[in-house]
């Protein structure tokens, strides 16, 4: 009697047990489904990718050409545009106080070379040159750097030794929103002081109308205290 009484006890255990179970598995599965409902989409976009748009761009153009991605110029502390096309090759720099101004191509002087501004060209800040400064550019600003090493009917006259392009970002580069902070501080102990530099881009684009991310806006700011 007392062994059917203990069985019967384990029975009715297990039994009660069983539906417990089940429905604890039913809540970490609606839990789980739940969390993945929230996370729509997660993309990543490799290095690879930059490396990849820039050796494709220089193959299709009808020249020789160097391209410098934004990615590139973000590898290293390069305050200002001519620090970044240092480590293009056929490139040089002349430097001003310790800091690169102008930009040789192929052995040429900076006054043989032209720089233009998303296909504007830039005057000369200085009488008596016709180099242009590009110490004063910021390099966190540009989307690219194009320079052209060979001369064809697009680029404008002056450009003896080579162009410079120098492009902007827009907000179509990226797809939906996008945004970068850059911040680094500096200490000069000859002269006692700190070299702050702040600098950031933003952009979005959005759906008017029938079409998707036809409209953009962005906007981007730099500040260095030297």
């Amino acid at each position: 009697m007392k062994k059917t009484y203990l069985a019967w006890l384990i029975a009715v255990s297990c039994g009660a047990t069983s539906p417990l179970m089940a429905q604890e598995a039913q809540d970490q599965s609606a839990d789980k489904t739940a969390e993945e409902k929230r996370i729509e989409e997660v993309l990543t976009i490799g290095y690879s990718d930059s490396i990849k748009r820039a050796v494709q761009e220089q193959r299709e153009s009808g020249g020789i050409i160097n391209v410098l991605k934004k990615d590139d110029m973000g590898k290293l502390q390069d305050d200002s545009v001519s620090d970044a096309l240092q480590r293009i090759p056929g490139l040089s720099v002349e430097r001003d106080q310790g800091e690169g101004r102008f930009i040789r191509i192929r052995g040429l002087a900076p006054d043989l070379n032209s720089v233009s501004y998303n296909g504007t060209s830039l005057a000369a800040p200085e009488a008596g040159r016709r180099a242009v400064a590009l110490d004063v550019i910021p390099a966190d600003l540009l989307e690219s750097v194009v320079v052209n090493k060979t001369l064809t009917p697009d680029i404008s006259a002056g450009s003896l030794g080579g162009n410079i392009e120098l492009q902007s970002m827009t907000a179509f580069d990226r797809e939906g929103s996008f945004y970068s902070f850059t911040a680094d501080v500096g200490y000069n102990e000859q002269a006692s002081e700190t070299n702050p530099k702040v600098s950031g881009v933003v952009s979005n684009t959005f759906d008017v109308g029938d079409k998707a991310d036809s409209f953009g806006i962005a906007f981007a700011g730099s500040y260095q205290d030297r």
